[in-house]
């Protein structure tokens, strides 16, 4: 019995996610804040900042009582996950959430 759930769970998954041939694609608005380059060694950057980029999608936000869904970006293009991530966009639908990636940044100095 315990076989025959996992094989269901995962031929439920497969068909799940295979449903549909073409891929949403869902809208986003860039946008940048001053960030502090280290927020922890004051004494070797004082209060520089760098233009932190982001991406935001706010079709569905309850701006009032929704949740905000954030995704801290990896070393990759940060579009390149926003394209590929579409179930978070179907659960800020669901809990009428923002979207929010934020750009990883490498500075070197």
């Amino acid at each position: 019995m315990y076989v025959t759930m996992h094989i269901f769970y995962a031929l439920a998954a497969v068909l799940l996610f295979s449903s549909s041939s073409k891929a949403e694609t869902y809208n986003y608005v860039e946008a940048y804040f001053d960030q502090k380059i280290d927020h922890f060694n004051f004494l070797a950057y004082g209060n520089q900042t760098y233009k932190q980029r982001f991406l935001y999608n706010d079709t569905w936000w309850d701006k009032g009582t929704g949740p905000i869904f954030f995704y801290a970006g990896n070393e990759g293009s940060i579009e390149g996950f926003w394209a590929n991530t579409g179930f978070i966009f179907k659960a800020a639908k669901t809990f009428n959430a923002l979207v929010l990636f934020a750009e990883h940044v490498s500075i070197k100095f």
